[in-house]
């Protein structure tokens, strides 16, 4: 079944979807500051997939983050599923990185390789 997004022309949900995923941004960006670490965005790339960098000492994280307001995930694998599916289509996570996942009530899945 398609969400609303997939079966509008991306011209239609553009603002909606850059809104929804600066606010996940946003999130995980204060979660992580919390926690001591110093965050960046990196610089625009067509091929980059890291949508902040934290740092805190000599430790880097770089993390994607993805939110999905329409889907509340019971577990964990579910959420992975969800991610490996369209419109995403992360089959896999490159070592050193992150993907973190919030879904419609904010609960946090956060996978790594």
């Amino acid at each position: 079944m398609k969400t609303k997004a997939q079966k509008n022309s991306p011209q239609k949900t553009y603002g909606k979807q850059t809104a929804r995923g600066n606010t996940g941004e946003r999130r995980a960006a204060d979660i992580l500051r919390k926690a001591g670490y110093t965050i960046r965005k990196p610089a625009a790339h067509p091929h980059g997939t890291d949508d902040l960098i934290a740092t805190r000492g000599s430790e880097v994280r770089r993390i994607q983050v993805k939110r999905i307001s329409s889907r509340v995930f019971s577990t964990e694998q579910a959420a992975r599923n969800r991610l490996a599916g369209k419109p995403f289509l992360i089959k896999s996570i490159a070592p050193g990185h992150e993907v973190w996942l919030f879904d419609g009530n904010h609960n946090l899945f956060i996978f790594t390789k």
